[in-house]
């Protein structure tokens, strides 16, 4: 074998190391790292904290001074039946922005998904006490003698009542070991992961809180952590509150 004949043979083998290894490379799947951002708006608007400038089906006038929760349990479901979970519960100030962001680790292959699941709340398994012992996530304690644990919303604001301001205080939990947590399956979920970093946006509606199916008056949703007929109607209505913006990637 001459020298030509032999470097030939070297530079084609090479190239068939190169071209298999470059199609390995695309055949494996493709994986995105998902952000869930909240966003809070009445209706159409977004939320504006302390301005009385909201209504309700109720009739009420009402304002926002307070806005914070847990979500937890996140899961995806992708067309071909795989389900992809996030098992971490976060918590939410709708006042800090830092807060608003869910960072996750959660690597999901791209495609179409069908649904988008997670649990307002703590389910009975993460609410216990002492589970969260620094702030902020401890201000959110429920008091023991209504089940101990830690509230799953804080939603207060100011209710115009004649030429008068009341308190509402909209706050949910699990009343004397009841377990009002809301699990959830977003309708209209489908969205699509074709980018490295993808963002999704879930929305909720606080007019919706007090609407549907259940019509609440804000000037009777104060001192209710040890009302459960409140607990559960505040539950029924929290179940059209979210829903999914379209999804963006970040580039």
């Amino acid at each position: 074998m001459n020298f030509k004949t032999f470097t030939f043979l070297l530079l084609t083998g090479f190239l068939a190391i190169f071209l298999s290894s470059c199609d390995k490379e695309n055949d494996e799947p493709k994986t995105a790292n998902l952000q869930i951002d909240m966003l809070h708006h009445v209706n159409n608007d977004l939320l504006k904290f302390n301005e009385l400038i909201y209504e309700n089906d109720f009739g009420n006038q009402y304002s926002v001074s307070r806005l914070q929760y847990f979500v937890s349990d996140f899961e995806f479901v992708h067309e071909d039946g795989q389900t992809f979970k996030v098992d971490t519960a976060f918590y939410v100030d709708g006042l800090v922005p830092e807060t608003l962001s869910l960072k996750t680790d959660l690597q999901i292959p791209y495609g179409n998904y069908t649904a988008v699941r997670f649990v307002f709340g703590l389910d009975e398994a993460r609410n216990t006490n002492g589970a969260y012992p620094n702030p902020p996530e401890n201000n959110m304690e429920w008091p023991i003698p209504l089940g101990g644990g830690y509230h799953y919303m804080k939603l207060e604001g100011k209710v115009a009542a004649g030429e008068v301001q009341n308190n509402f205080q909209a706050h949910t939990g699990p009343t004397n070991g009841n377990q009002n947590y809301i699990e959830l399956s977003l309708d209209g979920s489908f969205f699509t992961v074709d980018s490295p970093q993808e963002l999704l946006i879930i929305g909720m509606d606080i007019n919706k809180w007090w609407n549907n199916p259940n019509l609440l008056d804000l000037n009777e949703i104060t001192m209710v952590m040890g009302n459960q007929e409140i607990q559960e109607k505040l539950k029924a209505n929290g179940l059209d509150v979210f829903h999914v913006e379209p999804l963006m990637g970040i580039h």
